[in-house]
């Protein structure tokens, strides 16, 4: 077993490369907000980044490799500029995720559509340095591809660690934001809040799911858009507060717009929801009102951005129009229904917080709560109609009948809905909870607790060490040519990876 766990060297220098990438997020994030708020200034950072690469990449057609070397030589010399202002002393509050991480370091790839598309989209990147045109899916945005891009890039050969690693980094952001739910000025043992914090999200069925620590992008809008209401909420969803820290908004909106192809629905509907708190909450302004379109069209830039390279480059743009289709339309409240056997806590959450704003006002008079259930409940709204108007109108039969992977697109809020439901539990048991967990027995228990039962569910969290990836074994130089010859022996998950070895043996053996 331990053999499985052991990195090779593409897998380590991978690694190494990708915590550059990381801290060059940080470090470049923190230039423009001028804040040590660690996932603020990383989101920031990954907006630029992407930014860079659809600019220079896809408008201006300069190879990827180029803007690759001089980005990371711009930014080693933020790094070395900055190094003064990381608070390496705070990581030690993650001491106790080390061995997780070591388990996370040789992680291969699962999921049909990372084989069937998204694993191609990186090594197109890596052949030939520069966005495809013609290859299935290259209308997609290219975000989270440019991150295994670059982690790949210096180590000479093709790892799939890095989508794993990456999801996992961003359950480590997730953690610091729940955490500070509970954390104040006076709060001691503050390990004991990480690691509940971490328990929370690794064991909770609303969170994770089948497509987590793979190269699905969903729990990258997630975790954006937790950050986004994060950063709403500590400004208390004010759009004034919000206009004065419009550097910070902008990129972190960029960031969500491109970060998934139906990512301009969230930015919209955020957008949206500012408004509509201001309109209800503040004096109209015409200033304000200016300031406000000035916003919605910078934070659609790099959303405009890749539509134009799509158009330009003329990609065929996805899914054609296929008329109001009434059995779908009938088989609405029986495929939420059945979603709901699938994820209970996230169907029931999606219902709750999407009608929130109609009953919040029934239970508390507490300006706070009524803005987070405006905000929420807007954005929930949208992102339910937006789904049920593609699964009619445009999304193929078989999987519009069913609402196939609903649940994974509800996923997006997730930690959104997790992220509220921690506020109002601090709200009402806060004091009385931190005074137990100045507890030091109460450390090692949770950290029994973590572990036991992430031992027990290891391979739910590393699911290409299941049976059904078992096929990955036995491909190597000499058997892929003779099994790809063979489909009848193998299923379709089974054929689709070996194809994908196959077609990219040069970089993979």
């Amino acid at each position: 077993m331990m053999s499985l766990l052991i990195p090779n060297k593409v897998e380590i220098i991978s690694f190494i490369t990708f915590i550059f990438l990381i801290i060059s997020f940080y470090s470049n994030g923190l230039l423009i907000s001028k804040k040590k708020e660690f996932n603020i200034n990383f989101v920031i950072g990954w907006s630029i980044f992407s930014l860079i690469y659809i600019l220079f990449g896809a408008i201006l057609n300069i190879k990827l490799n180029i803007i690759t070397h001089l980005y990371s030589v711009l930014s080693l010399v933020t790094i070395i500029k900055n190094i003064k202002y990381f608070q390496i002393y705070k990581i030690k509050k993650y001491i106790f995720l080390l061995p997780i991480i070591f388990l996370f370091i040789n992680t291969k790839s699962h999921g049909f559509d990372s084989f069937a598309f998204i694993l191609d989209k990186v090594t197109y990147l890596l052949n030939f340095n520069e966005f495809p045109t013609v290859q299935f899916r290259s209308n997609y945005p290219f975000t989270s591809n440019l991150i295994h891009y670059f982690s790949n890039f210096y180590a000479g050969g093709f790892s799939q660690n890095i989508p794993a690693l990456f999801d996992l980094f961003l359950v480590i952001g997730s953690i610091e934001i729940l955490a500070k739910t509970f954390i104040t000025k006076t709060s001691k043992r503050l390990i004991n809040i990480f690691i509940i914090s971490s328990i929370v999200i690794f064991f909770n069925p609303m969170i994770m799911n089948v497509y987590s620590f793979s190269s699905y992008e969903d729990f990258h809008v997630a975790y954006i858009l937790l950050v986004v209401f994060y950063f709403n909420y500590r400004n208390s969803f004010s759009l004034r507060k919000i206009l004065t820290k419009k550097n910070i908004y902008i990129p972190l909106l960029t960031l969500l717009s491109v970060c998934k192809a139906t990512g301009f629905i969230h930015v919209g509907t955020i957008l949206l929801s500012n408004l509509i708190i201001f309109i209800l909450f503040d004096k109209i302004n015409l200033k304000i009102a200016k300031a406000y379109l000035f916003l919605c069209f910078l934070c659609f830039f790099q959303f405009f951005l890749w539509q134009y390279h799509i158009y330009n480059s003329d990609i065929f743009a996805g899914n054609s129009f296929k008329g109001f289709r009434v059995e779908i339309f009938n088989n609405i409240l029986i495929n939420y229904y059945n979603q709901f056997l699938v994820k209970k806590l996230l169907i029931f959450s999606n219902f709750i917080f999407m009608f929130s704003a109609l009953y919040i006002f029934l239970f508390t008079k507490k300006l706070a709560y009524i803005k987070i259930c405006i905000f929420i409940s807007i954005t929930v709204f949208f992102w339910n109609l937006f789904h049920l108007i593609f699964f009619i109108f445009f999304q193929g039969d078989g999987h519009a009948l069913e609402f196939h992977n609903f649940f994974r697109y509800l996923s997006q809020f997730s930690l959104v809905f997790m992220l509220i439901y921690l506020i109002i539990i601090n709200d009402i048991i806060g004091k009385n909870f931190i005074l137990i967990l100045k507890n030091n027995g109460i450390t090692v228990l949770l950290l029994f607790c973590l572990y036991s039962v992430f031992l027990i569910h290891f391979k739910e969290f590393r699911r290409d060490l299941s049976n059904e990836y078992k096929v990955v074994d036995k491909i190597n130089k000499k058997t892929i040519s003779k099994m790809s010859n063979n489909k009848k022996n193998y299923n379709n998950l089974e054929n689709t990876i070996i194809n994908f070895y196959n077609k990219n043996s040069k970089l993979l053996f």
